[in-house]
Formats: structure tokens, C-alpha cells, sequence
């Protein structure tokens, strides 16, 4: 198992690698670009009458426009992608900074027990991920998270997981966790109103009840 914080490592050795995928990216989107503009320019002057001399002056000024469109595309393609990436190693640190400063000084309060931590410690930890704005980050905007991807989940989770209680203090512990996805996905808008939405904002948690058949 990867420790968390070489995770950041491997991310930042990525990004180095994506710097080429990104020139590739721009390159391929002029290529692709200038061959369909340079192609639709020959078809269409054929079309029109013109010969071949005529249309290989206007395939080679469609191929012109189409290598300078399509170099955007792939600019904008790109440049999303690393945006991302980004975003994504700001959030990890945002993540990382909190659980060191925020919840690893509260492993050794006497509220935390051998059955974990006492509602009023959970609610403290509660309060400070809210604060710091990283409260049940899972869940959609819509119901307060971040609305984060599978991949973010996983770099978020991880980073949390390094203190008992991360996980605790931003709201993704078992069973929460599950319960929060099955809801946002099955529940009517009544039903998230009413369980869902308390549950994001940490004031509730679910239960699991089973009895025997005897």
C-alpha cells in the first residue's frame, strides 16, 4: 500500500509526464486539424469545378485554418486536463494540511475512546472540516460536498486516512460513506431532504439494526 503522502510524489511525477502528453495533445489536434481542413478544402474545390492545380491551393489554405483550429482544441483539451491535475494536488494538500494541524492534536483527547470518539468530539471535528470546507466532500454540491470524481475520492480518502479520526471529521466513514452514495442515488427528493441532507451536513449518522430469527 502506497503511504499517503507519496501519493503527492507520484502525482507530481506525473504531472511532469503529462507536460509531453500535453504537447502531443496540442500537436495531434494541428495534425488532425490541417489534414480534414486540407481534405474538405480539396473535396469542395473539385465540387466547384475547379482543377486540380486550383484545388490543391485551396486544400493547402484549408489545411491553413483547420491546423490552426484544431491546434486549439487540442490547447483547450489539454489545458483542461492539467487544470485538473492541479486542482486535484491543491485539494490533497488542503486534505493533508487539515488532518496534521486539525485532527491529529485530538488522537489522545480523553473523548476518544476504545469504541472511537465521543459525539461531542465528533461534532468538534465535524465543525472543524466545515469550517475548513472540506466537510463530506463526496457527496454533490448540491447537498454541500465537492462533488468529487472516483479518482478525487481516492487521493481525498487516502490523505484523511493517515489519523483515525480523518475520517471521522470529514464525514466519510463506514457506513456514512455508502449511505450518503446509495441515497444520492435512489432517494426521492423528499427522502434526501429529509435523512440525506442532514446526514451531509454531520448532524445525523445511520444506524444498522439485526436481530436474530430466533
Amino acid at each position: 500500500i502506497t503511504p499517503p503522502h507519496d501519493i503527492l510524489a507520484a502525482i507530481e511525477k506525473q504531472m511532469r509526464a503529462d507536460e509531453s502528453r500535453f504537447q502531443k495533445t496540442v500537436i495531434g489536434g494541428v495534425i488532425q486539424g490541417a489534414l480534414i481542413g486540407g481534405a474538405l478544402g480539396y473535396l469542395a474545390a473539385l465540387a466547384g469545378g475547379a482543377n486540380s492545380k486550383e484545388a490543391g491551393r485551396t486544400a493547402a489554405a484549408g489545411a491553413a485554418v483547420g491546423g490552426v483550429m484544431g491546434g486549439i482544441d487540442g490547447y483547450v483539451v489539454a489545458k483542461r486536463e492539467q487544470n485538473g491535475k492541479n486542482e486535484l494536488k491543491a485539494l490533497q494538500a488542503r486534505v493533508r494540511e487539515f488532518v496534521a494541524e486539525q485532527v491529529i492534536p485530538l488522537e489522545r483527547d480523553p473523548r476518544q475512546g476504545a469504541h472511537g470518539p465521543h459525539e461531542t468530539l465528533r461534532l468538534e471535528l465535524v465543525e472543524r472540516a466545515r469550517r475548513a470546507g472540506l466537510l463530506t466532500p463526496h457527496a454533490s454540491t448540491h447537498m454541500g460536498g465537492l462533488g468529487l470524481t472516483h479518482v478525487e475520492k481516492a487521493v481525498v480518502f487516502e490523505e484523511a486516512g493517515y489519523s483515525p479520526l480523518g475520517p471521522v471529521a470529514l464525514n466519510i466513514h463506514a457506513p456514512d460513506e455508502g449511505n450518503i452514495h446509495l441515497m444520492e442515488a435512489v432517494a426521492s427528493d423528499a427522502q434526501k431532504e429529509r435523512w440525506l441532507r442532514p446526514l451531509c451536513e454531520g448532524r445525523t449518522r445511520p444506524v444498522f439494526c439485526m436481530t436474530e430469527p430466533d
